[in-house]
């Protein structure tokens, strides 16, 4: 009975620990250079878009959702002014948002939508923004808040010709203004399921076909 304590003291320690190790892939787009790092034992990589501007990522249960994408800034928005027309978006989709904040050349934004929280990340290179979308359930907020910073830290844009089997791509770094930690929304009880409706929010092929 004695060394009831010890084992199950160790058994509390460890198992945070465990639940930690996450396994990370890169996914590459050839189309427009947009690279990022994903966790790779919770989300799984789904068929490229029919155009070939990005990517969804899903876990098993699809309740944890990433997607990746680029799109032509035909209209020469500014980081700031796509980010207006992101928060449009959102707000559409019945979401609410906690933060955002923007520089010369990125976005991001965070808060809630239904039962789920989103995190938002955009960047403005030669002429094309480059998006990254988490979105899973608030339940899964602790486990997942470190995977979706490490994620959107990883978030950058390659040379999309470098984008072959075996190339690395050089990197761009973010602008040192860009944050690299996700904020923590604010829980707000009355905003209503997201619905994806309108491009680009939603998934790859919105802007240039999704």
């Amino acid at each position: 009975m004695k060394f009831a304590f010890p084992f199950l003291l160790g058994v509390l320690c460890w198992t945070p620990i465990a639940r930690a190790q996450d396994t990370y892939r890169t996914y590459r787009n050839a189309r427009f250079g947009t690279t990022v790092r994903y966790p790779a034992n919770l989300v799984e990589a789904q068929p490229e878009s029919a155009n070939g501007d990005g990517r969804k990522f899903l876990s098993r249960d699809g309740r944890i959702e990433l997607t990746v994408y680029g799109f032509g800034n035909a209209r020469n928005r500014s980081a700031s002014g796509e980010m207006r027309r992101a928060i449009s978006d959102w707000k559409r989709d019945g979401a609410r948002l906690t933060y955002f904040k923007a520089g010369r050349s990125w976005f991001v934004l965070s808060g809630y939508v239904g039962a789920d929280v989103f995190y938002e990340k955009t960047l403005l290179q030669r002429g094309t923004f480059h998006t990254l979308i988490w979105q899973y359930p608030k339940t899964l907020k602790k486990r997942l808040d470190a995977s979706v910073s490490r994620s959107a830290s990883s978030f950058f844009v390659g040379n999309a010709a470098q984008n072959q089997v075996g190339a690395a791509p050089r990197p761009q770094s973010t602008p040192a203004s860009s944050p690299t930690s996700m904020p923590t929304p604010t829980p707000s009880p009355t905003a209503t399921p997201r619905v994806f409706q309108t491009p680009p929010r939603t998934s790859p092929g919105g802007a240039s076909g999704y």
